[in-house]
């Protein structure tokens, strides 16, 4: 017998050992912590700020733990934007799009695990970036008594003390190839990265390099775990209630089995865990980006339920202030204006480069063994007639008043019925409601006749219709179906950089007023001791930075920082 298992035997045996270690060790247990990188410190309302991400354990060395990370910008304890992350072999990447309304001011951006929460907000890292809102004509640059950010050269040789970096010139043109050169790179890296943006404008008090992380991280010490939240393991573990319908109250009911899924023409499709608080766990995998999703209960409990999903983002961010004032001296004026028409010129001819997008392989890999097209048949008025005239290997039968769909299989003859079936996604358990399903509105079926396991929940395979909008018309639900729009992990952006390799490109009348010029949050090493890396310069001309950080597998940090000119 062909089984097909999608979710899950690693997270168990994972979560039994974490939990076995937490009734052994009590304080022994493993502890995880979160450096955040951005591409600069001071940015415009309405830029990216571009993140990347590298969980350790509290001795600094890379942890494999957490396969998603939180990331908020928050305004005092006031949370403007939040997104999640995926986290493979201990390091993320992404990105924040600041609202173009955002006010001027020094905002916290904060990352976190779910694990890390059984510590508390204190572990979260914490550090601060400042906004300025050039659309807003109220926030002008006032006089007042200019702030340098010059680094003396002492500064910079401190941070230039693990490794040697420089650019192949000090001074370049506009549209100029530059070339970034390092050496006595260690063999051991576990995650480089390099920034190249322009200079920042004013300092930031609490910007917090990598070094100052690594030497701050905070261990629980006696402390015992929360031991509330799991790790997120195998991927992002959407939580919820279980709410009586009547009385509204959350409870813990042993005769229910939860469900989720995606709306969509992929099969996405979870079965949860209820505890003895009534809390629902979807251990999921593969979800990016804005999609709705689906829950509905197998109940045989004889009472009416529902889940209620609810944000995994911490709610607890202290009792700060909100965002500090940020006074811009009209010394900056000049170069604000550049950064500001260079922004929206950008957006404006930029637009379809800026938004280009990868996304990741399909959860269900699986094929169906059939597939219909329903136009191509003799259209029925009933989906009954539909089966039985024309799809194989599927029967219709009833038991006890209810209907059911079993499928055939030449080793095990036809199934018991309880066969998965999903109309554009939505779990349908009581099959009577898709045989009383409209086939007119129906453009496919596709039909999977293996055994599949969910969860632990064994389905007989699969009949899934697909709709001609893949919006389920008039598809007609009891309550304990709920739809939500749900935002999963960040969908991995590509970071806009053109090249200007001949004459006709560095003379084109296409503007170009990129204020980061390079951003590569992972740069693979291979064990070398020497890296070139190159890139173009845009049509800003003034100060740039080029930033190089990164963590060694044993923890050491790699830091370097340089300076050259575009005129």
């Amino acid at each position: 017998m062909k089984i097909k298992y999608l979710s899950g035997l690693l997270m168990f045996i994972f979560i039994l050992f974490t939990c076995f270690q937490v009734t052994a060790k009590g304080t022994d247990m493993l502890q995880e912590r979160i450096y955040l990188q951005t591409d600069k410190q001071v940015y415009l309302s309405g830029e990216l700020v571009w993140l990347k991400l590298i969980t350790t354990d509290t001795d600094g060395k890379p942890s494999f733990l957490s396969k998603i990370a939180y990331v908020e910008l928050l305004d005092g304890s006031e949370s403007r934007v939040q997104i999640k992350l995926d986290i493979n072999n201990g390091v993320g990447e992404g990105w924040i799009a600041l609202p173009a309304i955002l006010p001027t001011g020094y905002y916290r951006v904060v990352a976190y695990t779910r694990y890390m929460k059984n510590e508390g907000t204190g572990v979260f890292f914490n550090k601060d970036i400042a906004v300025i809102n050039t659309f807003n004509n109220e926030e002008k640059p006032e006089n007042s008594k200019s702030v340098t950010t010059s680094l003396s050269a002492p500064q910079l040789q401190k941070m230039n003390n693990t490794i040697s970096l420089a650019t192949d010139n000090a001074v370049y043109s506009r549209r100029g190839a530059a070339k970034i050169i390092l050496d006595n790179l260690p063999d051991n890296i576990h995650t480089l990265s390099v920034s190249v943006a322009g200079k920042d404008l004013l300092p930031i008090a609490d910007g917090k390099s990598l070094t100052e992380w690594r030497s701050s991280i905070k261990s629980v010490g006696n402390k015992i775990f929360e031991n509330k939240y799991l790790p997120e393991y195998e991927g992002h573990i959407i939580s919820g209630k279980l709410v009586n319908i009547e009385t509204g109250q959350t409870e813990h009911e042993r005769y229910v089995v939860p469900f989720m899924s995606y709306i969509g023409d992929k099969i996405h499709f979870f079965s949860g865990h209820i505890d003895d608080n009534g809390i629902v766990s979807f251990y999921t995998r593969h979800t990016n980006g804005v999609k709705e999703i689906a829950t509905t209960l197998q109940n045989v409990s004889g009472k009416r339920y529902r889940i209620d999903i609810e944000s995994p983002f911490s709610t607890q961010h202290g009792d700060k202030p909100k965002r500090q004032s940020l006074p811009l001296d009209s010394a900056y004026k000049e170069q604000l204006l550049d950064r500001s028409v260079g922004l929206q010129v950008l957006y404006a001819y930029m637009n379809n480069y800026l938004n280009q997008f990868e996304y990741e392989y399909p959860y269900f890999s699986s094929r169906p063994q059939n597939s219909y097209s329903l136009d191509e048949y003799t259209r029925f008025v009933t989906m009954h007639e539909v089966i039985t005239e024309f799809v194989n290997q599927v029967r219709i039968s009833r038991t006890q008043g209810k209907s059911y769909i079993s499928l055939y299989r030449e080793d095990m003859g036809f199934s018991t019925g309880n066969t998965l079936v999903l109309i554009d996604g939505v779990p349908i358990l009581d099959h009577g409601i898709a045989l009383k399903y409209n086939p007119l509105l129906v453009k496919q079926l596709d039909i999977y006749y293996d055994k599949y396991v969910f969860g632990g929940q064994i389905f007989d395979g699969i009949l899934s219709f697909y709709t001609y909008n893949l919006n389920y018309p008039d598809l007609e639900m009891d309550e304990s179906c709920q739809f939500f729009d749900y935002e999963g992990t960040q969908i991995c952006r590509q970071f806009y950089m053109p090249d200007y390799d001949n004459e006709s490109k560095q003379e084109s009348r296409l503007p170009d007023f990129r204020h980061t010029l390079y951003w590569a949050p992972h740069i693979p090493t291979n064990g070398s001791r020497s890296l070139s890396v190159p890139f173009y310069t845009s049509d800003l001309q003034g100060e740039y930075t080029v930033k190089v950080e990164g963590l060694t597998t044993d923890g050491k940090v790699v830091e370097a920082m340089s300076v050259f000119k575009v005129e």
